[in-house]
This record gives structure tokens, C-alpha cells and sequence, in this order.
């Protein structure tokens, strides 16, 4: 394979604090004729082997038993030992070793647009992490999409799995500094939980536009369209493709947990606008919130 990004698919990556809408993003570009999603190729790591032996063995998302009775996941199992001299399982895209870093997720790339047959790969994975290792490899054609959404949205989810407010704001925090700051210098498009869910199509096409590809309106339907993504929750195995605002924060948090969350959250907030007036304009609609 030559060292050239010319010979590697286009990489849209979405970046995002968790519990964003990151999952109903990724199946609605994953239901575009010239896009291939994958969900969250963080977990095809050594650090998360435990993780990905329950993802390899449970439910595909197009309906296959699992992993290996899936024609995608299968055949990229297969592309991988011919390029790689690995599997799945083998895998290390998070490794520390740069080599092994560029040479594992350069090859996953690679077999997710040959067996898929499209030039355009969708990785969900969110991490701030994975993104600063991509864009400082120098070696994909990377397209950031920042989704924000609101850090009451953000955190009462979080305290529906268990979490303390605090916790929850506090992550909120640090994971929206760290992306905001990593693509500071960086051209990307900025997307709205918010806006999307108000407005798919509309949206949909703003950031499409930026990426210089068509929405296709088949796209809202995207139970229609099978899809192979990792991870990301349970709506990828919803049977009507239902795109709804969910703000039941507004009636499930008090009147206290809003002033902690937005005591907590302002700095990164605050910064957020810093960082967006740091660098080149992002492709948005309105403001970062």
C-alpha cells in the first residue's frame, strides 16, 4: 500500500462528549449510497480485548448473529489476513507504537472501503484522544464532525446510568475542552444535537455540503439500510427510524442540578468560543453552545 492519503478512503470522523447523539448521527450517514459507517472502531484495541470479544460475538447490526456470520465483518476478517498478516482480533488501533498505529487503522480503513465498496468511511468513536493520534498522523484524509449538544442533555443522562451530577457535568467538561481545543486549528463542521433532531434534513445537507457529497433523502430512513456499526446503543436496532428531540432534562433535573451543571460547565463553554475564534471558521449553522 503506498504511504500516499490519496490511496486511503476519506475518513469522516464524528467527535463528540458521550451521550451527544452520536449513534443516530453515525446510521443516518451510514444510510448514504457512497458511505460506509462503522460505528466506534476505538474498541479494536488491545486495551479493550474483553470489550471487543462481547462485541464480536453479539448481534450485528444487520441482523446477523453475530460478527463472524456477518458477509461485511467477515469479509474484512478476510481482507485484513491478506494485508495484515491479522484478524479482528489482532488489531491494535490504539497502540502506542506509532508504526503500529498507522499501519492498523491504515489497513482497517482499507478493508471497511474495499468490502464495503465505498470511499467514504464513518468512525464514531468520539475519543479526543483517537482524533489528536489520526490528525497527527498526517496520513488520512480526516474529516472532523463536531457534535455538540447541551450539557444538561449530556449530563442527565449520565445520572439515568447511576452517575452523580457532578460526575457527569465534570466529564462533560473536560471531554468538550479537549475536542474543542483539538480541532481548534482544524477545519471541521460543527453540528447541534439540537438542530439536527429539529431539523435532519436541513442539517444533514449543511454538513454534506461541507463534505462535498449530496443528502439523499433515503438517508431519514435509515432502518431501511443495512448497517454493520460497533457499538453505540441500542436505537441501531430500532425497526422505525424515529428522529425525535429527547429533552427530558428539562423536566427530570431541579432547579439545583441545572445551577451545578451550568456552574461546572461554563468554563468549558467559554472556552469553547475562545477556541473557535483561535482558528479557521467551522462549517455551522449557529453558534457553538
Amino acid at each position: 500500500m503506498s504511504d500516499s492519503s490519496q490511496d486511503l478512503p476519506h475518513i469522516i470522523y464524528i467527535a463528540s462528549v458521550t451521550h451527544s447523539g452520536s449513534t443516530l448521527v453515525d446510521l443516518v450517514l451510514g444510510a448514504h449510497s457512497r458511505l460506509q459507517s462503522l460505528g466506534e472502531l476505538k474498541v479494536f484495541s488491545r486495551s479493550k480485548h474483553a470489550k471487543l470479544e462481547r462485541v464480536l460475538a453479539d448481534r450485528c447490526t444487520c441482523g446477523a448473529s453475530d460478527k463472524g456470520s456477518c458477509a461485511f465483518w467477515s469479509g474484512v476478517e478476510s481482507r485484513l489476513r491478506e494485508t495484515l498478516g491479522g484478524g479482528l482480533r489482532d488489531l491494535d488501533v490504539d497502540s502506542p507504537d506509532p508504526e503500529i498505529f498507522l499501519a492498523h487503522n491504515r489497513a482497517l480503513f482499507e478493508a471497511a472501503a474495499r468490502v464495503g465498496g465505498n470511499p467514504w468511511i464513518v468512525d464514531s468513536s468520539k475519543n479526543p484522544r483517537r482524533l489528536r493520534r489520526l490528525l497527527a498522523a498526517g496520513s488520512f484524509d480526516l474529516r472532523p464532525i463536531h457534535l455538540t449538544r447541551s450539557p444538561y442533555g449530556v449530563t442527565y443522562s449520565h445520572i439515568k446510568k447511576g452517575r452523580g451530577t457532578v460526575t457527569g457535568a465534570l466529564r462533560y467538561a473536560r471531554t468538550r475542552i479537549a475536542l474543542d481545543w483539538t480541532l481548534a486549528r482544524r477545519r471541521h463542521a460543527q453540528l447541534r444535537y439540537e438542530d439536527f433532531v429539529s431539523s435532519p434534513s436541513r442539517e444533514m445537507t449543511r454538513v454534506l455540503s461541507w463534505l462535498g457529497l449530496p443528502f439523499e433523502s433515503q438517508q431519514l430512513d435509515w432502518t431501511a439500510h443495512a448497517h454493520h456499526n460497533i457499538c453505540g446503543n441500542h436505537m441501531r436496532f430500532a425497526e422505525t427510524p424515529d428522529i425525535r428531540l429527547d429533552d427530558a432534562w428539562r423536566r427530570g433535573l431541579s432547579g439545583a442540578q441545572k445551577a451545578v451543571i451550568a456552574t461546572l460547565t461554563g468554563p468549558a463553554r467559554l472556552l469553547a468560543r475562545a477556541a473557535m475564534a483561535a482558528g479557521p471558521p467551522a462549517q455551522s449553522s449557529s453558534t457553538s453552545r
